[in-house]
C-alpha cells in the first residue's frame, strides 16, 4: 500500500502530467510543422526535388519560386490572352532559337508541355520566330489565332513582365532567372494558386 501511496505522490502526479504534455507538445509540432514552409493562400507549400509542390483542385503543380516571392509580377488575369489559354485545348509555344537564354528556354518550355500545361488537358505545339536548321517547328508569329505562350530575353527591358500581344502571351525577361519567375507566375495562376 506504501509503495502504491509513492507512485501517486502529488509529486509524481505532477511530474507525469508534466511529461504527458510535453511529448503531446513535441508530437503537435512535429505534425503541424510538414516541412516547414508556410502555407499559402490556404494551400499547403512542400519541397521536393529542390521544387515547390502544391496541390490543388486542378492538379499538383510544381515551382522553383514560393508564390509569395511572385507578387510583384503582374498578370492581368482579364487579358484575352490569358482567357483564351486558359479554355482553349490547344497551346503553342514559342520561342526564338537565336534567344541568348537558348537552354533555360528549352527547360522552360519542355516543363510546361509536359509538367504544367498537360495535367490540365492542353496539347502543346511548339513554334520558333525564326526558321532555324536545328528545330524543324513552324515559324509563327503573335498574329496567330491558336492561344501563344511567347517565351524569350530581351534586353530591351530591366523588368520581368507577362503582358499580352496580339494573340500571345508573352514572358519577357531579361535574365534567364527571370524567365523562371515568369513562368512560374504565369502556372501558379492557371493551376488558381495565385489571382
Amino acid at each position: 500500500m506504501e509503495e502504491e501511496k509513492k507512485l501517486f505522490s502529488k509529486k509524481n502526479i505532477m511530474g507525469m502530467i508534466i511529461v504527458f504534455l510535453m511529448v503531446f507538445s513535441v508530437l503537435g509540432i512535429w505534425q503541424g510543422s510538414d516541412n516547414g514552409m508556410p502555407d499559402y493562400n490556404e494551400f499547403k507549400i512542400t519541397q521536393k526535388d529542390n521544387k515547390y509542390e502544391i496541390k490543388t483542385d486542378k492538379g499538383t503543380v510544381q515551382g522553383y519560386t514560393y508564390p509569395g516571392y511572385l507578387e510583384g509580377i503582374s498578370l492581368d488575369t482579364t487579358l484575352s490572352a490569358y482567357v483564351s489559354l486558359l479554355y482553349s485545348p490547344y497551346v503553342t509555344i514559342l520561342f526564338d532559337p537565336a534567344d541568348p537564354a537558348l537552354a533555360y528556354v528549352e527547360v522552360l518550355r519542355m516543363e510546361l508541355a509536359q509538367t504544367d500545361l498537360s495535367p490540365l488537358g492542353k496539347s502543346v505545339a511548339f513554334a520558333v520566330t525564326q526558321a532555324n536548321d536545328t528545330y524543324q517547328y513552324p515559324v509563327a508569329n503573335c498574329s496567330s489565332t491558336a492561344p501563344i505562350i511567347y517565351i524569350h530575353t530581351t534586353n530591351t527591358t530591366t523588368t520581368a513582365q507577362i503582358y499580352q500581344d496580339e494573340n500571345c502571351l508573352v514572358l519577357e525577361a531579361l535574365t534567364w532567372k527571370d524567365l523562371i519567375t515568369l513562368k512560374d507566375r504565369l502556372v501558379y495562376t492557371l493551376y488558381g494558386v495565385m489571382k
